[in-house]
């Protein structure tokens, strides 16, 4: 069942992508850059080509060798069983997004070990990260609502506006922190303990 093929991430971007038109890998790093996977993702080069290597492995891409005016190259198509593959892990996604794990809430539990500075100086240059990431996206969002690309702008839209509303609780986090307004003493011994909601890992 294509449901139980089991790829990373990285090689689901790249899937997804092939499931546009047949590229070969400098293609596809020039999407991943342009689309800005590499914002919310790990994808890097060299996990471009190993996820390539993947798909093949297990019969979700084939490929052609290209004879050019250059060196050749390898031309990635996607298959029958990389379609059915890609609606399974979409639908998956959309109907049971998992726990998510944000770099920030591990930061944020890590807050009462560093110094008064420490904290304020690390959030600062947090939120200087994500205004630099917000204005990468808000270029790009605008340039799809001019071009008249609603689809592919929505791509634009979920992590602009999850970005803007993550700086705005690091903001007020600061100013509560410069305002000493924060006990940084623990304190879960009081805590009584309830299940959380059952998600996937």
């Amino acid at each position: 069942m294509p449901n139980q093929i089991e790829i990373p991430i990285s090689a689901l971007i790249v899937l997804s992508l092939l499931g546009e038109r047949k590229m070969h890998g400098y293609d596809i790093e020039k999407m991943i850059w342009n689309r800005g996977f590499k914002y919310w993702t790990d994808i890097g080069k060299t996990s471009i080509y190993n996820s390539l290597k993947i798909l093949e492995e297990k019969k979700l891409v084939s490929s052609i060798t290209e004879q050019g005016g250059g060196p050749t190259r390898k031309v990635f198509e996607i298959t029958n069983l990389g379609r059915a593959t890609l609606k399974a892990q979409g639908t998956s996604f959309l109907s049971n997004p998992r726990n998510p794990r944000h770099d920030m809430d591990l930061g944020v539990y890590i807050l009462p070990f560093l110094t008064e500075r420490q904290r304020v100086e690390a959030l600062k240059a947090g939120i200087k990260r994500l205004e630099d990431r917000r204005e990468f996206l808000k270029e790009r969002l605008n340039w799809c609502r001019n071009q008249k690309l609603l689809y592919p702008a929505l791509s634009f839209e979920r992590p602009l506006a999850a970005i803007e509303a993550e700086i705005k609780w690091l903001k007020k986090l600061l100013a509560e922190i410069e305002n000493s307004k924060i006990n940084f003493n623990i304190g879960w011994e009081k805590y009584i303990y309830k299940e959380p909601p059952n998600v996937s890992d």
